[in-house]
C-alpha cells in the first residue's frame, strides 16, 4: 500500500473543520496523515487544539514554519478569501501540493499569479468546489455530452438564499471588496454559490472534463443591505460553443431554495440538485428523476490525494480549471462597474438576530425566472449593461472599490 500522504492544514475554524473531519476519516485507512496546522487564531478553538495536540499535530502561528517541514507533502488552505493568493504561492514555491478551498481567489489577477506559481513548482494544486465531486453532477453531464436533451442552448439557476445579520457579523471580511489591501469581493456568486458559477460553466463544456470557453460576458451587482459588496446579482455569458448561461443570485430575500441548475436543449431538459437528485425530461419522451449519493467531503480528499500520488489523475477541478468562474464574477463586476443600491429596500425583524433584507417584487421575479430562464429579473437591469469579452475584462477589481 502507498505511505500515507502529509499533510498541513491552515486554518482550523470554519470550513477548516469540514476538512479536518475529512482527514481523520481518512487516517483511518491510512491515506494520509495531519502533521501540522498553522492558524494565528486556534487558541479560539480550546476544543480542536486539544484534540489536535492529543493527536501530536504541531500547531504554528503562521504558516511560514509549516511550510518549512520536509515531513508535509500537501497542505490544505482553508483561511478567508484574502488570504488564498499569497498562501497558495508560498506553499507551492516550498514544494508543496496544494488543496485551496474555494473561491480560489477574487480576480484575473490573482489567478494569473497562482497559476503561474503552480507551473512553476510542478505540483498539484485543486480547487475546492465540493459540488464537482456530486456523482449526480457527473451524470448530468455525461447525459449532455450524449446528446440527451439535444442541442445544449441554456444553463440557468435562480437561487435565493436568505441571509441575516449573524451572517453578515461572521468575520471582518464578509460583505467586504477589500480586506488590509487585499480584495475579498464577498457576495453570493462569489462565495457561498460560487459552486453553482463553477458548475455551470462545466455543463457549458462541450466534452465530459472540459468547462465552457466564454466569448462574452455581462452582469450586475445590486445590494439591498447597506454592506461594501453586494447581496444580489445577475451573470449572463454567451460560450463560443452558442451556449447562454443566467444566473440570478441573492441573499435580500425572504426564501432558501434549494440549488437547482438547469440544463436546457433543443429535445428537452435536464436538472440537478444539491441534494443529488437529477431529473431528465425528453420533449419527445417519459421524465424520469434519479437520485445519487450526497456531496461528500471524503470524496474531494480521496481526489486530492490521488492526483498527489498519481501525474496522470485528473483532478476533479485544477486551478486552471477555475478561469471561467474568475471571468464570470469579474465580468459581472467590470460590466456593472461595481455594486449599487437597489432604491427601495425593507429591512424585517430590525435589531434582532433574524434581521434581513428584502426587496419589494425581487421574490417574485427570481420566482419566474427559475420557471422560465428567459424571464430575467428586471430589478437586476442585466439587458442595461454592457457586454464584455474575455480580453476586455481587467486584471484586477478597480470597479469595485
Amino acid at each position: 500500500m502507498n505511505s500515507p500522504v502529509r499533510l498541513g492544514l491552515v486554518g482550523s475554524g470554519g470550513y477548516a473543520q469540514v476538512h479536518l473531519s475529512a482527514i481523520r476519516t481518512l487516517q483511518g485507512s491510512n491515506q494520509c496523515r495531519l502533521v501540522a496546522v498553522a492558524d494565528p487564531f486556534a487558541d479560539r478553538l480550546p476544543e480542536t487544539v486539544q484534540a489536535l495536540r492529543s493527536e501530536d499535530v504541531e500547531i504554528y502561528p503562521d504558516l511560514a514554519p509549516l511550510l518549512e517541514r520536509d515531513d508535509i507533502d500537501a497542505v490544505f488552505i482553508a483561511t478567508p478569501i484574502h488570504l488564498h493568493t499569497p498562501q497558495a504561492i508560498a506553499a507551492l514555491a516550498a514544494g508543496k501540493h496544494v488543496y485551496l478551498e474555494k473561491p480560489p481567489c477574487a480576480t484575473l489577477g490573482q489567478w494569473r499569479h497562482i497559476v503561474a506559481a503552480q507551473e512553476a513548482a510542478n505540483k498539484v494544486c485543486v480547487v475546492g468546489f465540493q459540488m464537482q465531486t456530486s456523482p449526480a453532477l457527473r451524470f448530468l453531464k455525461r447525459q449532455l455530452v450524449q446528446g440527451a436533451v439535444g442541442k445544449l442552448q441554456t444553463v440557468a439557476a435562480s437561487i435565493r438564499w436568505c441571509r441575516m445579520d449573524p451572517y453578515y457579523a461572521r468575520a471582518p471580511w464578509a460583505a467586504r471588496w477589500m480586506v488590509d489591501g487585499q480584495p475579498v469581493f464577498d457576495g453570493p456568486a462569489t462565495n457561498a454559490l460560487a459552486h453553482v458559477v463553477h458548475a455551470a460553466m462545466f455543463f457549458a463544456g462541450e466534452s465530459q472534463d472540459s468547462w465552457a470557453e466564454i466569448a462574452r460576458v455581462r452582469g450586475n451587482l445590486k445590494k439591498a443591505r447597506p454592506i461594501e459588496s453586494y447581496d444580489t446579482s445577475y451573470i449572463e455569458a454567451e460560450t463560443t460553443s452558442g451556449v447562454t448561461v443566467r444566473l440570478a443570485f441573492t441573499h435580500a430575500s425572504a426564501g432558501t431554495d434549494a440549488a437547482r441548475l438547469f440544463c436546457i436543449g433543443d429535445a428537452g431538459k435536464g436538472q440537478v440538485s444539491w441534494d443529488g437528485k437529477v431529473t431528465m425530461a425528453p420533449r419527445d419522451g417519459e421524465q424520469r428523476t434519479m437520485a445519487f449519493d450526497s456531496l461528500t467531503p471524503v470524496s474531494a480528499v480521496l481526489d486530492f490525494l490521488q492526483a498527489v500520488r498519481d501525474p496522470e489523475h485528473k483532478p476533479f477541478t485544477r486551478v486552471q480549471d477555475t478561469l471561467p468562474y474568475l471571468q464570470m464574477v469579474n465580468g459581472a463586476c467590470q460590466s456593472s462597474g461595481g455594486s449599487s443600491a437597489f432604491e427601495q429596500t425593507e429591512c424585517v425583524a430590525p435589531n434582532t438576530p433574524e434581521s434581513y433584507y428584502q426587496v419589494p417584487g425581487l421574490d417574485a421575479e427570481f420566482e419566474a425566472f427559475r420557471a422560465d430562464a428567459d424571464a430575467v429579473p428586471s430589478l437586476v437591469e442585466a439587458s442595461a449593461r454592457p457586454w464584455l469579452q474575455p480580453s476586455e475584462l481587467t486584471p484586477e477589481l478597480s470597479h469595485g472599490r
